[in-house]
């Protein structure tokens, strides 16, 4: 086989000494890239931009916790501004915030009545309510004021037997109550204001101060055997700071006894009844029942009827011993805050 010995077009060497590999040795001795310093700067860069976010996530949730402080402000201004449509001691009315609060409670638990049924949210404008019962000392006022009829037990005298001027008043029914009320400048709390000022907004207790029936919080179920002057008891205030929501007496409020949204009873629970002049009873679906509600429970009560929820219906001209009042008032803002319809 013939050897090839044409190196024709092969590079000639320049002499002796020349370096076979020189054009690698020149790549080689290219100027490094500063990879230290491109590092540095792509750390940098990285860097930056997660700070500009933090930054941004942070100023985000500062200026929203600025609107919810703003916001919580404003609403405590609005409450601040409120005031009773009557002159009040500060220690006599407690003001109920306006919102929503769960009225009634489920079907199914054994202890809750179908007629506190179905459990809803109720928004309810903001009132006054008074902090204790009315007692006897205050219903004296009003008998003395406007010459209205004692209770009987009284006996004919327009003062209250001697040692019992902060016992609530009793044996009056609802159109005394209402009467009462009138006259101090407010009026009966609906069944609504009175189980939300009971009861709070946080949660669905079933008493006023959580869902554990304590008998010794409390004048219920002949435990006293008698009825106990208002305040006697504050263990057992609302979350508001209402006392005796609890037993002593029945509190009128002016509701008729009616369904709530929902309920699934019988109407004719409900309703009121007409007899013609031949005795024929019959519905009349014009008219609310004319039973009103009473709440609260009282020195004679179970814990059945002492709970939250417990609607007791009653005729409005019934008196005795354990029914009584408590007040509630519109509230308004202050003549002296900003847009005042009441100037």
């Amino acid at each position: 086989m013939p050897l090839i010995d044409d190196f024709t077009g092969r590079p000639e060497a320049d002499g002796p000494d020349s370096d076979p590999y020189a054009v690698e040795r020149d790549l080689l001795n290219l100027p490094a890239l500063p990879w230290t310093a491109l590092v540095v700067t792509f750390f940098t860069i990285v860097l930056s931009f997660g700070i500009a976010h933090t930054v941004m996530l942070a100023t985000h949730e500062k200026n929203k916790l600025i609107a919810q402080t703003l916001a919580a402000q404003d609403h405590q201004a609005q409450l601040a501004s409120l005031v009773p449509a009557a002159d009040l001691d500060p220690e006599e009315a407690i003001l109920i915030p306006g919102g929503p609060f769960t009225l009634g409670r489920d079907p199914g638990d054994d202890s809750v009545n179908s007629d506190s049924t179905p459990a809803q949210q109720v928004d309810v404008p903001p009132f006054y309510i008074g902090r204790y019962e009315v007692t006897n000392a205050q219903y004296q006022g009003f008998v003395e004021d406007v010459g209205y009829i004692p209770p009987p037990h009284w006996r004919g005298k327009t003062t209250f037997p001697e040692g019992q001027g902060r016992l609530p008043v009793t044996y009056v029914n609802q159109i005394q109550a209402a009467a009462y009320a009138e006259w101090r400048g407010g009026r009966l709390c609906s069944e609504v204001e009175w189980e939300k000022a009971a009861r709070g907004d946080q949660d669905d207790r079933i008493y006023p101060y959580g869902n554990d029936y304590a008998p010794e919080k409390a004048n219920i179920d002949y435990l006293q055997n008698a009825l106990t002057p208002v305040g006697a008891f504050p263990a057992s205030a609302s979350p508001y700071g209402v006392e005796d929501m609890m037993g002593n007496v029945y509190e009128w409020t002016s509701s008729h006894y009616g369904p709530y949204p929902g309920n699934e009873d019988d109407a004719s629970n409900y309703a009121t009844y007409v007899v013609d002049d031949q005795g024929n009873v019959s519905i009349d679906p014009d008219q609310d029942s004319y039973y009103v509600v009473a709440r609260g429970g009282c020195w004679k009560c179970d814990p059945w009827s002492s709970q939250l929820t417990t609607r007791n219906a009653t005729r409005p001209d019934y008196a005795a011993d354990f029914f009584g009042i408590r007040v509630c008032w519109d509230a308004k803002l202050d003549s002296h805050g900003p847009n005042n319809p009441y100037k």
